[in-house]
């Protein structure tokens, strides 16, 4: 066993302070000489960018059902860690004896009243991390994403959008809690403390998303750039002991969670010692960090830190930890967001990380915070959205959409943004978003107009008649209105009953359910991407004759007005796999944009004679 002494200490402050620039490999202790009583030292930054060097001790070890896991109980002996305890913010610090490296703390006890915590030992670390730095992620390369809300089936664009807007913020990722089934009661994996900044730091500190991610955003701040006067490793590096950061977002606004290296070999760097996301693939940028101070807490103390300068990326994220590589330039998506509302006008610039899991969560947040910043949480609103999605092979998807919502932020957020989701999530085809550009018109009322009734002038047509049709609209703001449109019998369309059907989107998407289920299931990425081009805003009026059944739906798009012998052809067996028919062809329809927000649908039922 190997004590500490003062000279010792000496000499390990400045065998760490010359690791990054000869790249010596640093010696783990191994698992089976970690006793009681054994004593170290933890490194971490408690102020400024320097690490101070605070005494500990060995408790004991605690085996995990998995032989190869271990947690090392780690007592403070430091009168500045009695004060604080292990904090948020202290993820991956790491634990020397005499000149080899024993672990990284990783692990808290919530509500402890002296300072204890659990470090993973290094030996660990290096078994599962140290193969990532042979076989990075391929610079960004687009991946097939994880299954999405609700299941592993594809759901139809329009669920997706609702369950979506429905479940954001409230999405578990799993984080460093996949970790947490075997452990002693009230330990629990360190959170990483979220550092805010940038015109919209404050804002976006109130989103939902940080601890549905396993972030704890308990800071709001401007983030601070560049190196502190008289401490930092200086530019482009990382020493062990040092708080860096994980980058989320940057621009307008900045997204950091912060952690501390726990080793650095050259270019390669572990730290944490538990996940951050407990994601793969995962590419993220990472920074150096300066940290302001230590809040004490009765729950679990936190770091207040701010990002500086960039200086690699991260590229794997297991149980032990992660591992970065320094130099390294992760990818990111750009998005805009640009908000009007009356003659006010502002316009933002992000650059999200790139990972089919954590992008449409992190632009939700960035979009609600441009939202909320200049405009408000909770009201009535109309929200005209127009999206512009740019894929990695140049195509362009568009959305325009209109809203209504008592939280402009949250529909925004969820419902506009929903597309973005549905191409990360479907797994179709690799996630392939290469931007984003969201507007959005902010109206402070709610303009919105039920179908009340169905007017035509005669209840009996004739084949290749017109049908003169008047819907009648119960506004939300002027009172009624009348719209009229008119369709067209065919002339083929036999003697019988059709129906005459007026109404929203969402209500024509509940019809359908039953007339012609497959209509807006994707099969294809193409498919995908036509349904959402296609399919209709919430504020068209849509009237449409139905009539008797010659249609299929093929590819997801519906066939109406079939010949007889090619509507048999389809609907055969042998072309059953690819085509399914549908209970009532359309006729005729017509969809008008109202810029107000179409609820509701009726049905009247219409004979045609010979």
């Amino acid at each position: 066993m190997r004590g500490v002494t003062g000279a010792a200490l000496a000499l390990l402050m400045l065998f760490i302070g010359t690791t990054p620039a000869t790249g010596a490999a640093i010696e783990a202790v191994p698992v089976d000489e970690i006793r009681p009583g054994l004593r170290g030292v933890l490194l971490t930054v408690l102020e400024g960018e320097r690490p101070d060097s605070l005494p500990v001790e060995v408790v004991g070890v605690l085996n995990r059902p998995d032989p190869d896991r271990h947690i090392v109980l780690i007592r403070g002996l430091d009168a500045r860690l009695a004060r604080t305890g292990i904090a948020a913010g202290m993820s991956g610090s790491p634990i020397y004896v005499g000149d080899r490296l024993l672990g990284a703390m990783a692990f808290a006890f919530v509500g402890a009243t002296e300072p204890i915590g659990g470090a993973t030992p290094y030996a660990e670390m290096l078994a599962t991390l140290s193969g990532s730095f042979s076989n990075p992620p391929a610079g960004g390369e687009p991946r097939h994403s994880a299954l999405p809300p609700g299941g592993p089936e594809i759901a139809p664009f329009p669920e997706w959008r609702k369950r979506w807007a429905a479940s954001l913020g409230s999405l578990e990722m799993p984080g460093a809690r996949a970790i947490d089934a075997d452990l002693p009661e009230g330990l629990r994996p360190i959170e990483l403390p979220v550092s805010f900044g940038g015109a919209l730091g404050k804002a976006g500190g109130q989103s939902r998303t940080w601890s549905a991610l396993g972030l704890t955003p308990w800071v709001e701040m401007d983030v601070a750039t560049g190196t502190a006067a008289g401490g930092g490793g200086g530019r482009g590096t990382l020493r062990p002991g040092d708080a860096f950061g994980i980058a989320l977002i940057t621009g307008d606004m900045q997204a950091t969670a912060i952690g501390t290296v726990t080793s650095v070999d050259g270019e390669r760097v572990l730290g944490l010692g538990h996940p951050a996301f407990h994601l793969s693939p995962i590419e993220t940028p990472i920074t150096r960090a300066r940290i302001h101070t230590v809040i004490p807490t009765n729950n679990v103390s936190f770091k207040v830190g701010s990002a500086l300068e960039e200086v690699g990326s991260l590229i794997a994220d297991r149980q032990p930890g992660i591992a970065a590589l320094l130099g390294r330039r992760a990818p990111r998506i750009p998005l805009e967001v640009a908000v009007r509302a009356g003659d006010q006008e502002h316009r933002y610039r992000f650059d999200v990380v790139r990972s089919d899991i954590l992008t449409p969560s992190l632009m939700a947040a960035a979009v609600d915070a441009a939202l909320t910043r200049h405009y408000f949480a909770l009201g009535q609103a109309t929200l005209a959205t127009h999206l512009r999605i740019t894929l990695d092979d140049g195509r362009v998807l568009e959305r325009r959409d209109l809203f209504q919502t008592i939280g402009p932020g949250q529909t925004a957020s969820g419902d506009a943004m929903a597309p973005v989701a549905y191409l990360a999530g479907t797994g179709l085809a690799p996630f392939s978003v290469a931007s984003v550009a969201l507007d959005i018109d902010l109206v402070p009322e709610i303009r919105a107009a039920r179908v009340d009734r169905i007017d035509v002038p005669r209840a009996r047509f004739h084949p290749g008649d017109r049908v003169e049709v008047t819907v009648r609209l119960l506004r939300s703001l002027d009172g009624p209105e009348e719209r009229r449109v008119t369709l067209r019998i065919p002339e083929t369309v036999p003697p019988g009953r059709i129906l005459l059907a007026a109404g929203s989107a969402e209500a024509f998407f509940a019809w359908d359910q039953d007339r012609a289920p497959q209509k807006y299931v994707p099969r294809t990425f193409d498919d995908l991407l036509r349904l959402m081009r296609e399919y209709p805003s919430d504020e068209s009026l849509i009237v449409r004759l139905y009539g008797p059944s010659r249609g299929v739906v093929l590819q997801g798009r519906e066939l109406s007005s079939l010949p007889l012998s090619k509507w048999r052809a389809l609907s055969g067996s042998t072309a059953a796999s690819q085509a399914a028919t549908v209970s009532g062809r359309i006729l005729d329809e017509s969809v008008t944009a109202t810029g107000e927000v179409i609820q509701g649908g009726e049905i009247v039922e219409l004979e045609v004679v010979r």
